[in-house]
């Protein structure tokens, strides 16, 4: 087997970094340290230095390990170190000695300071302006690095490591040099590897067959190090001379799959032993195809349409729309119209920058890293992520840092920590607390697999078993969009967002006019204002004051009573009160009553009473006894008031109006300014349609499937698994047809009536 072959069987585990970054691999750190004790406590919050790593020692004053005064900050010193041991622990912490050495420890609040995704034993760091305080079980001396742009990586190779750590530095030999390199990749010194493959091709004496080694070498360590792109750059020299070269071909193929391909393709391409561009290919077919299985069931086709160009699937996996960003009237930038849009339209498709593992929602976090807070274990993970990535973006041909056009995107988002100056070099230092503080203010939360997958869960008709795992507290993954972060909050947003995988989707919720901002919801609408409030001021420090908030803001004590009684019964379920009870209904419908009259009409004119479509949807599942085969057996009164509240569930719990024609059966759904398009809509729909089939109306059936489908293409940002969630109703074969639009003048005066219309409540519920 070739050297590099070798490496790829000796060089660890691979793993992901979370469900979402399946695409995004890196190199599992080989020594992992069980550490004993509590979380480290923070010393002295400090703003990041500004001042430049490169100095001669002469130049500088240095901060002593057996020096360092308690919680004392040493700015415009710098202190040199080596690692004798990695503990991942609430960041990392290193066991430490200096240049005399002194033993000590460094305590990171970033894992990854310095660049590789595990920092190996014997590196050389530089920590500029260090806060020293005391490691509490042996009462060692402690630096406390919170910014991971305070630190440096010292090359082994350099005369500094040479004067300050003789035993660990590193000469150059050039005809000993594949021997070190190679030992260098099976320990995990990927840094030095890049250093001393530098150091030959410098030296080199237009020795090609050593300089296609050299480059190899050095492209498998960029490799290791996330730099794929340098990788690429390296086997593109190789196969210039050597175009059937097996590791080059297998490099590129590794490295390009990182970038921007299916994480399944990178395990093929180091498994391959003979490849060639025609098996490349394949693999590329077949890597597609893994990662379909891994994000679900989505329609791309109509992605790369509604793009309206001819862009591949890939590039629309990152497209946006008609949108733009610019200053807000609810403050700071949003995400504005820049054209006409259309009901449905795509507005936004993009990856996550990072996604947090699916950690337990019990493991502990860690306290004041934002002064008096605590930060859950799931962010602080994120933030661990974010940091990689915007650290780590890569490595140019001469083996340094490339920083950061991804941070500096990062440090754009809104937060409300002051930012920081530039660095002595130009670069924005990467602030742990501003970074913290931007995810806090910009990340959104997500599930495993895709939102249309807990479709039935909240079907009570489904009678088909799911294989799809029931979501709990534990699987919430907190994540971050640069793009998204722009959406600004409203509790009667006109855009819906939902996730396959780690892609946020975004579609336009109706109608909406050129300039005119475009909203998400931060948090549910159904949930009560003083529950709403208090999260966003919590987790994004602002309080909303759009027409919901001040409707529910005037809500009496007896009347949010009202609505609490209610919202417990929903959760028992309406249908199993009433269940051959006469009384259970006769409580349900009196305690709806009540619910009803909170709303005061003048209070929540023109609004959706959002609390009121699931109680209309429950309702209608009571009258219609539950079992959907049985729904034929339903009594013609039991039948009718079915029907009136799951129109109900439309017009006035979502001021979603749909029209009928009597005679041809097509239906046309009419989405307005507040429209809330949501699950109990399609169901609603879905409801409607199969009370249609029953009563052999097979046109207007189909025609209220489509109304329904277009509902659900904009509530999960996509409609491929329509169908398939539907498959308990009879009229699951029935085609989602919506029919001929008439095309007189009558029918677009009843259009625009229409769209001027209060939902109305059942009359004998009033």
């Amino acid at each position: 087997m070739d050297d590099l072959g070798s490496f790829l069987q000796n060089t660890g585990n691979i793993f992901r970094v979370g469900p979402g970054n399946l695409k995004d691999m890196f190199q599992a750190p080989s020594i992992k340290q069980p550490f004993v004790g509590g979380p480290p406590k923070l010393q002295r919050h400090h703003p990041p230095s500004t001042h430049s790593h490169d100095f001669e020692p002469t130049e500088i004053t240095f901060a002593e390990l057996n020096k360092g005064e308690l919680n004392h900050h040493y700015k415009g010193r710098i202190t040199y170190l080596r690692i004798t041991q990695v503990k991942p622990h609430c960041g990392a912490i290193f066991d430490v000695v200096d240049q005399n050495g002194t033993s000590g420890e460094v305590w990171s609040l970033i894992a990854s300071p310095i660049g590789p995704a595990a920092i190996p034993i014997d590196t050389i760091i530089s920590i500029r302006d260090p806060v020293y305080g005391k490691e509490e079980i042996l009462g060692r001396p402690a630096i406390c690095l919170h910014h991971p742009s305070d630190c440096r990586r010292v090359s082994r190779f350099s005369s500094l490591a040479r004067d300050m750590f003789p035993h660990q530095a590193l000469k150059f030999d050039k005809t000993s040099w594949l021997e070190v390199v190679t030992k260098m990749c099976i320990s995990g010194h990927h840094r030095d590897g890049v250093d001393l493959c530098n150091l030959v091709l410098e030296h080199d004496e237009a020795d090609i067959g050593r300089e296609i080694q050299c480059l190899l070498k050095r492209a498998f360590c960029y490799s290791q190090l996330g730099a794929h792109s340098a990788a690429m750059a390296d086997c593109a020299r190789v196969l210039k001379t050597s175009p059937q070269n097996v590791p080059a071909l297998r490099l590129v193929l590794s490295a390009g799959f990182k970038v921007g391909l299916p994480f399944c393709a990178t395990e093929y391409a180091e498994r391959v032993s003979l490849i060639t561009s025609t098996t490349a290919q394949t693999l590329l077919e077949r890597a597609q195809s893994f990662d379909k299985q891994a994000t679900g069931n989505y329609d791309f086709k109509a992605l790369v349409h509604a793009s309206r160009n001819n862009a591949t699937c890939e590039q629309t996996c990152y497209f946006t729309g008609n949108v733009g960003v610019h200053a807000s009237p609810l403050g700071g930038r949003g995400m504005f119209a820049t054209q006409n849009i259309e009901r449905g339209d795509l507005l936004l498709c993009e990856h996550a920058v990072a996604l947090a593992d699916r950690l337990a929602s019990s493991d502990s976090g860690i306290r004041n890293v934002l002064l008096d807070e605590k930060t859950s274990a799931r962010v602080f993970d994120l933030l661990q992520k974010v940091a990689r990535k915007a650290m780590l973006s890569g490595l140019d041909d001469s083996g340094q840092l490339e920083e950061f056009k991804l941070q500096d995107q990062i440090f754009d988002l809104h937060s409300d920590h002051p930012s920081d100056a530039p660095m002595d070099d130009h670069n924005i230092p990467f602030n742990a607390y501003r970074a913290l503080s931007i995810l806090k203010h910009n990340m959104h939360t997500v599930f495993p697999g895709s939102t249309s997958m807990h479709h039935d869960l909240s079907d009570p008709a489904n009678k088909v078993p799911s294989d799809d795992p029931v979501p709990t507290a534990k699987d919430q993954i907190p994540g971050l969009w640069l793009k998204a972060s722009m959406f600004n909050h409203s509790c009667l947003p006109n855009v819906t967002w939902s996730w396959i995988g780690d892609l946020f989707i975004a579609r336009a919720d109706r109608a909406i006019a050129a300039d005119e901002e475009l909203t998400i919801a931060y948090v549910p609408n159904t949930y009560a204002h003083e529950r709403r409030s208090r999260i966003l001021q919590s987790h994004n420090s602002f309080e909303c004051y759009c027409p919901l908030c001040a409707a529910d803001k005037n809500t009496s004590d007896v009347d949010k009573a009202a609505r609490l009684k209610v919202q417990d019964m929903l959760r028992q379920k309406f249908a199993r009160i009433a269940k051959n009870n006469s009384a259970g209904r006769t409580t349900v419908e009196e305690s709806v009553k009540d619910f009803i009259k909170s709303y005061d009409y003048s209070a929540y004119r023109g609004l959706p009473k959002v609390g009121l479509a699931d109680v209309f949807f429950q309702l209608a599942h009571m009258y219609l006894g539950g079992d959907i085969d049985k729904w034929h057996l339903t009594t013609p009164g039991s039948l009718r008031k079915a029907q009136e509240c799951l129109i109900a569930v439309l017009e006035v719990g979502s001021k979603i109006y749909f029209l009928a024609d009597d005679i041809t059966g097509y239906c046309e759904l009419l989405l307005v300014e507040h429209s809330q398009p949501k699950i109990a809509g399609i169901l609603a729909l879905m409801g409607l349609a199969e009370l249609a089939c029953i009563s052999k109306e097979v046109v207007k059936c189909r025609a209220l499937k489509a109304c329904a489908k277009g509902v659900y293409g904009i509530v999960y940002g996509e409609s491929d698994t329509f169908e398939e969630k539907h498959r308990s109703y009879k009229c699951f074969r029935e085609p989602a047809v919506r029919g001929e639009r008439p095309g007189n003048e009558e029918w677009d005066a009843k259009v625009e009536e229409a769209k001027r219309m209060e939902g109305k409540v059942p009359g004998w519920l009033l």
